[in-house]
């Protein structure tokens, strides 16, 4: 019976300690590149407000909007930003230190009369040359490194989870009016 639990306990152990691989990266099927895209509908909200409710979700989501904006439209209700985030590494004791790296994308907003859409695409590490995040997928490669690049697609996974919450939160508030005593 002891030998049954002591068994029990180390298949435990090293199953808890396996590299899982993040299946739940999207890929576009044209490009074979990793790409997070959605259409939300917001009913009953007009194109304007939902442009502003963008405009005002990078704003806030990002450090430096400034930087990240590169075109902006109400007119035709689109947005453009290239943004970046950074990497961790973990060691092989499972310690995090920063500096990992920096991944970075392109994101597009559309807005049209109660709905918007969202575009994230050229999702890649920064490196020489280009390098998107789904070749972390592809165990082929002569560098290729399971657990750094499992620990990479968990962040960026994580990252763009919380992003596309973030968004999807902002885009059904609305706006505070500011007033004024005058």
């Amino acid at each position: 019976m002891n030998k049954i639990v002591a068994i029990a306990l180390m298949l435990g152990f090293f199953t808890s300690n396996a590299q899982t691989v993040p299946t739940d990266l999207p890929i576009d099927q044209e490009t074979k590149q990793a790409k997070w895209e959605g259409v939300v509908d917001v009913k009953e909200i007009k194109k304007d407000e939902l442009y502003d409710r963008g405009l005002n979700w990078v704003n806030t989501f990002y450090t430096n909007p400034v930087g990240v904006l590169k075109s902006q439209n109400k007119e035709t209700g689109e947005i453009e930003g290239k943004a970046r985030f950074k990497l961790n590494t973990k060691d092989k004791k499972g310690v995090v230190s920063p500096n990992g790296g920096i991944v970075e994308y392109t994101i597009h907003l559309y807005f049209k009369d109660g709905k918007y859409k969202y575009e994230i695409t050229r999702v890649h590490f920064v490196t020489n040359s280009y390098y998107d995040v789904s070749k972390w997928l592809d165990k082929s490669q002569a560098n290729y490194n399971e657990a750094a690049f499992n620990y990479n697609l968990e962040q960026t996974i994580e990252y763009m989870e919380k992003l596309e919450d973030s968004l999807d939160e902002a885009m059904k508030k609305s706006l505070e009016k500011k007033k004024s005593d005058w």
